[in-house]
């Protein structure tokens, strides 16, 4: 009876058990069922499933070379047959080796896993994911590691596998999945890592980027490179027992080195005014999501290779002044270079430092003198030419508010009558503000605005509606460096105003095109005074205030210092490029670094090494010079033809508009005056004592033997000696012309052509301009009060400049 009762007793106990078991299995079954229908109502149907993950926009330069990319994540689509078979192999290998068997999930790596989990009792330690199932957490659900996300991962894995190919599955993962530092998708990685295509990979470098998905701050070579080595050599490994590389390859590949791509940092990035010029561009076109995952593709009128020159050449120029209360070191410069005939910005700097403020585009300052050529623009255009006569001498004019204005060139002196070409080489103040009073406010003014310059000031109780504002440049609001290069182009290009423009073509991520740009051009100038403006700018590079910019090649350009050092420009073109740079501190004060004041000749000086890089390599053109030009001989004295009695150094060939060139014959220069050079040193008591040097006067006795001038009435002449001892020879007078021989030739003289020239010099003399203060050779920043003209022998001519006057305007 015992032995019974106590079977019963282990019957019921049994059955206790079972019936806990079947309430735990239904339990769990109906949680297992809750979670399944669950997922089941989150999936949506085969046709529905698709993927749009987020892809970077990138940034190109008018070639295709890529500039920079935009995005949240960092992903380039490629196309499985764009990454090679030993990434795919090597993903496979150590992610999903039945990848190619299962059908979205694989039950044995699910048991597999949940063993290994109690084990370590951690039931999240491991994962059974499959490729399928890691696509589909990473494509449509979150990172939590939740049991209802895993079941809703096994369900979406099911569904995907039902509506793509293998083939797809591994595509679509290849480019989905992150790779550190920013990196999604294999292409992105391989360019991150290795600074290639994902195409392009070796074995080795495909097996370390397949072995850092597992864990990235862990297995980055950016991290550790040791564990990243044994990382590779352990897909290496699984590869080689998969079967997909032989153990020769295996055993050589982990034995190479691992080297990287070098790491780029801030301040190495290249055209980064430029990219955030563009990027704001987009965003006020397109929304977000489209600039930065929208995989577009924005090509440029930037010239990289450009770029990089204009930066360089343009931060090893500028000074070290204090830092500011921004932290950003001054002082500031911009660049900016154009393409004059399309528009086509093809170099842009902004400023140094990684601050927003873009200085070639945002920025508005003074451009001081480097407005003069609007004035004379208007002037020629009007009628006046580049021999018109100006006196350069103190003026005062009364001002709308009823002060007097004394107008003041840059050194404090006036040179008296000078030709309007000579007065823009010089940059003179007096000149230019007699020319606008003279071509008038409003004519100018429109010339500007026709220019594309829009942000003068016309009304109000500070405008720019005056002598001063537009004469000198001093205006109320500034310009923009955009706008400067913008109105020169003008000049280079015939008269025609190109609009400025910065992106050619957006495409979307497949390649359609979905925006287009073309150049925008109106001519807003007669070509005839765009060519002869041009002409007289050239003079400012050869013989005016941007020597320094001159780089051996037809060019033009003109200088700009505002009075208190505060603004420098330079804006030059040649007949394919313009460019424009400015140099001051962003908070406007006077430019002295190390006891010397930084002006536009330090800017010249920048644009004549930038563009003597940019152009190397490429054929010299001139301009165009259209019709309706006459080329005569004027007398830059008088401004009129020059006639056999003008001075050799009064002469000159001159360039005018048909119907605007002098018809009359010089009057200031009489045949019975003998000729000499006016601004020759006179002979001083001191020299007379120099002439019982009987060798000065026996070597200027046989020289003119030499040349064929009859002895017998020949004057006493010396040979003064400068403080450098240089020889100068001062010619003899010639002899007076009769009255009678005087009436013959003016009732026979005839317009002037090129046989009556007067003859140039002979060659072995030269004429050098001296400073008298220095003694020795005068630059333009010399006053013209201090400078003498004085002949020499060709090889004794002094050659040391001047180096008591410097600044230039």
């Amino acid at each position: 009876m015992a032995k019974k009762a106590k079977n019963q007793k282990t019957r019921i106990v049994l059955r206790i058990v079972l019936i806990i078991l079947i309430l735990i299995i239904g339990i769990l079954g109906g949680i297992a069922a809750t979670l399944v229908s669950s997922a089941l109502k989150t999936v949506p149907s085969l046709e529905d499933i698709k993927f749009n993950p987020k892809l970077a926009t990138s940034v190109y330069d008018r070639n295709g070379q890529l500039i920079k990319r935009l995005f949240t994540e960092n992903r380039i689509w490629v196309s499985l047959s764009e990454i090679p078979v030993d990434l795919q192999h090597a993903i496979v290998a150590v992610e999903d080796h039945e990848f190619y068997k299962h059908h979205g999930v694989n039950p044995k790596a699910i048991l597999r896993s949940f063993i290994l989990n109690i084990k370590v009792r951690n039931l999240r330690a491991y994962g059974g994911s499959t490729i399928t199932q890691q696509l589909a957490k990473n494509a449509f659900l979150t990172q939590e590691k939740r049991l209802t996300r895993k079941v809703k991962e096994a369900v979406w894995a099911i569904q995907i596998d039902r509506a793509y190919t293998k083939e797809e599955i591994l595509e679509t993962y290849l480019n989905e999945i992150w790779f550190g530092h920013g990196a999604y998708g294999v292409e992105a990685a391989s360019q991150l890592y290795f600074g290639k295509q994902a195409k392009d990979l070796e074995l080795e470098e495909a097996a370390l980027i397949a072995g850092v998905t597992n864990n990235p701050s862990i297995y980055s070579p950016r991290v550790n490179m040791d564990s990243a080595k044994k990382r590779r050599d352990f897909v290496l490994k699984r590869m080689w027992e998969e079967g997909y590389i032989e153990e020769a390859e295996y055993l050589t590949a982990k034995e190479r080195p691992i080297v990287l791509k070098e790491k780029v940092t801030n301040s190495q990035t290249v055209a980064s005014y430029f990219t955030d010029h563009v990027l704001q561009y987009l965003l006020s076109k397109y929304d977000v999501d489209t600039v930065y995952g929208g995989g577009l593709h924005v090509y440029t009128t930037l010239d990289l290779d450009m770029q990089r020159v204009a930066e360089e050449t343009l931060y090893k120029n500028l000074p070290n002044g204090e830092v500011d209360k921004n932290g950003l070191q001054q002082p500031q410069g911009a660049l900016i270079t154009i393409d004059p005939k399309t528009g086509e910005i093809l170099a842009m700097v902004g400023g140094r430092g990684q601050d927003k403020l873009n200085r070639a585009m945002q920025a508005y300052r003074q451009p001081g003198s480097a407005f003069k050529p609007f004035i004379y623009a208007t002037a020629l255009s009007q009628g006046y030419t580049p021999s018109s006569i100006f006196i350069d001498e103190p003026v005062e004019y009364r001002l709308p508010s009823g002060e007097l204005w004394s107008v003041n060139n840059y050194h404090r002196d006036f040179k008296g009558p000078m030709t309007l070409r000579r007065a823009l080489e010089l940059s003179i103040n007096v000149v230019a503000v007699k020319l606008l009073d003279k071509v008038g406010i409003e004519n100018v003014y429109n010339t500007i605005t026709n220019l594309g310059i829009k942000s003068l000031v016309k009304t109000g109780g500070k405008n720019d509606f005056g002598l001063s504002p537009l004469a000198l440049g001093a205006l109320t609001r500034g310009v923009s460096l955009v706008q400067m290069v913008s109105a020169y182009s003008v000049f280079a290009n015939q008269g025609i105003y190109t609009e400025p423009y910065f992106v050619t073509q957006i495409t979307d991520s497949r390649g359609k095109i979905i925006e287009e740009n073309h150049p925008k051009a109106k001519v807003v100038m007669d070509e005839k005074v765009a060519y002869l403006l041009t002409d007289m700018l050239q003079g400012v590079v050869t013989d005016g205030t941007a020597k320094q910019a001159n780089i051996g090649r037809p060019q033009a350009g003109k200088t700009g210092t505002t009075d208190n050092y505060f603004d420098a420009w330079y804006v030059g073109y040649t007949p394919e490029l313009v460019t424009a740079i400015w140099v001051g501190e962003d908070f406007p004060k006077e430019m002295i670094y190390g006891g010397v004041k930084y002006g536009s000749w330090d800017c010249a000086r920048i644009w004549g090494q930038y563009m003597k890089k940019v152009v190397e390599g490429t054929e010299p053109t001139d301009f165009i010079r259209p019709d309706g030009l006459v080329d005569l001989d004027v007398c830059t004295d008088s401004g009129l033809l020059a006639q056999s009695y003008c001075p050799v150094e009064s002469a000159r060939r001159e360039i005018f508009i048909k119907g605007t060139e002098p018809k009359t014959i010089c009057t200031i220069h009489e045949p019975q005056k003998p000729i000499r050079d006016r601004n020759m040193i006179p002979l001083t008591s001191e020299w007379e004592e120099e002439k019982s040097n009987d060798t000065g006067s026996n070597f200027i006795g046989s020289l003119f033997d030499m040349i064929g001038t009859k002895n017998e009435t020949k004057q006493e002449t010396t040979i003064p000696k400068t403080q450098e001892g240089h020889s100068q020879v001062i010619p003899e007078p010639e002899e007076k012309v009769p009255e009678e021989k005087i009436k013959d030739k003016k009732e026979q003289e005839m317009p002037v052509s090129e046989e009556t020239v007067p003859k140039e010099e002979p060659d072995y003399i030269v004429t050098v301009e001296i400073c008298t203060e220095s003694n020795k050779v005068a630059t333009f920043a010399c006053p013209q009060s201090k400078v003498i003209k004085v002949k020499y022998l060709k090889g004794a001519e002094p050659t040391e400049e001047c180096d008591i006057h410097g600044g230039w305007q």
